[in-house]
């Protein structure tokens, strides 16, 4: 039955309910006043922690077999926000189910237009039977409503605690705490529509899974070893500390977080368009997050690494990983270290592999260098080293006037973006125009 799972670990539920700081009042109504009351007032779900729909069609027809037999269904739990404004805090599962059943749609969130038929349980079989309407509207819903000034940090612990039916998984619970970065990750709707991670085929928003790997990459963005690749563990604890050390947005913490995220946005919409079309192959996150580590230490260190080529390599690795059995190859390995999860060890050894691959392909690949301006002292000895003379002033788009520090940018000479060095051999002065007319024939623009 229902409440067979429900209150299994009632005694924990009690002890953790018992530690918060939340009074509550308690009440109960019939079923058929209830749904009237919840025409009037409007329920209302919080998404930024509030789970999927997650019951089946086994849950659903247990729960009403429960109110026609004249069980009890549970407690229900609200906060409420304003008048006539309640958030559900614990029974929506309950909620959707039943509103669905009678046919109701309360709000966008709770019921569906098409009444719910669960086989011998039918809301129209329920109305052409008296005794089965008067029991089934007549079952007692009992709910305990928590005041609206209840803190966010206690409404967060307190709907945890309440959780034991189906219990929250880790993105959940992880979700549950509030703060600035949770709802930074939970808005940054912009990085949860690429197509790597968000395409039907490869990893789903359902139980807040997309949101739970955004923070996974997120900490390994913030303590990864960079030069030597080498990452910690990312285990729930460790992200649960991240939400905790970056819960307000001081000392630069916006700017920095949001530069990271554009970061990530960027490397993993750089894996999708190099493996577009495919990208289900890796909605294995135990692929998805050594591919994404690598893909990023190349992103910050190297240039001229064709996409497609590196698509095409992405796609063969996968495979062969995935075709193989035991064995000593690396491929064998990399498959064996999957089931390691976000350990340090095994994402390590992951990453190693994807690179010792990577590498054997791919030879040649240009290293950026990471200063990226020249320095005054750099563009005085370039001035002195050219005698004034734009590096374009052999070129028909110069002014051929004079170049000086205060009107003059410096340009390199092998470009940059293809690795380039920012050293004064390197490097000339030309006119602003000049220098934006030249990288425009480049077709290239003065950041590459």
């Amino acid at each position: 039955m229902y409440l067979k799972t429900k209150y299994t670990n009632m005694i924990m539920s009690i002890k953790d309910l018992l530690e918060t700081n939340v009074h509550s009042n308690f009440d109960s109504v019939t079923l058929k006043t209830f749904i009237k009351l919840a025409k009037q007032k409007h329920f209302t779900v919080n998404k930024t922690y509030q789970r999927s729909l997650i019951w089946r069609r086994k849950k659903q027809k247990a729960l009403i077999e429960s109110i026609l037999k004249n069980y009890c269904i549970g407690l229900f739990t609200f906060k409420k926000i304003k008048n006539n404004q309640w958030e559900i805090l614990d029974g929506q599962q309950r909620l959707h189910t039943i509103f669905s059943f009678v046919g109701k749609k309360l709000n966008n969130d709770i019921g569906t237009e098409k009444a719910l038929d669960l086989d011998e349980y039918s809301y129209k079989k329920i109305k052409a039977n008296t005794e089965l309407e008067m029991r089934f509207f007549n079952n007692k819903i009992a709910f305990i409503t928590i005041p609206a000034d209840v803190k966010d940090d206690e409404t967060a612990k307190y709907f945890i605690a309440l959780q034991e039916g189906v219990p929250l998984n880790e993105a959940e619970r992880l979700s549950a705490r509030p703060g600035w970065l949770r709802d930074l990750i939970a808005t940054r709707t912009d990085i949860r529509e690429l197509s790597v991670i968000c395409n039907d085929n490869c990893i789903k928003e359902y139980r807040f899974k997309r949101r739970y790997l955004l923070s996974q990459l997120l900490k390994f963005e913030l303590d990864g070893d960079w030069k030597k690749l080498k990452f910690k563990n990312q285990r729930h604890p460790d992200l649960e500390k991240m939400y905790d050390e970056y819960k307000n947005p001081i000392g630069g913490v916006e700017k920095k977080m949001n530069t990271l995220y554009e970061h990530i946005k960027e490397v993993l919409y750089d894996i999708g368009k190099s493996i577009e079309g495919n990208e289900q192959i890796i909605k294995n996150t135990g692929y998805l997050i050594p591919i994404y580590l690598f893909s990023s230490y190349l992103n910050k260190n190297f240039k001229g690494v064709d996409p497609d080529e590196y698509g095409k390599f992405i796609l063969k690795f996968v495979r062969r990983c995935k075709k193989s059995k035991t064995g000593n190859n690396d491929y064998a390995k990399f498959k064996k270290y999957v089931s390691g999860g976000t350990t340090a060890e095994s994402i390590n050894k992951r990453v190693k592999i994807f690179g010792k691959c990577f590498h054997k392909q791919f030879k040649r690949l240009i290293e950026l260098d990471h200063v990226r301006n020249f320095s005054k002292d750099q563009k005085e000895d370039m001035l002195v080293r050219d005698k004034h003379k734009c590096f374009c002033n052999d070129k028909k788009f110069c002014s051929h006037q004079k170049v000086k520090l205060n009107n003059s940018e410096a340009h390199h000479i092998k470009f940059y973006c293809r690795g380039g060095p920012t050293n004064t051999k390197n490097g000339a002065l030309c006119h602003p125009e000049c220098h934006k007319k030249l990288h425009k024939r480049q077709g290239l623009d003065i950041e590459s």
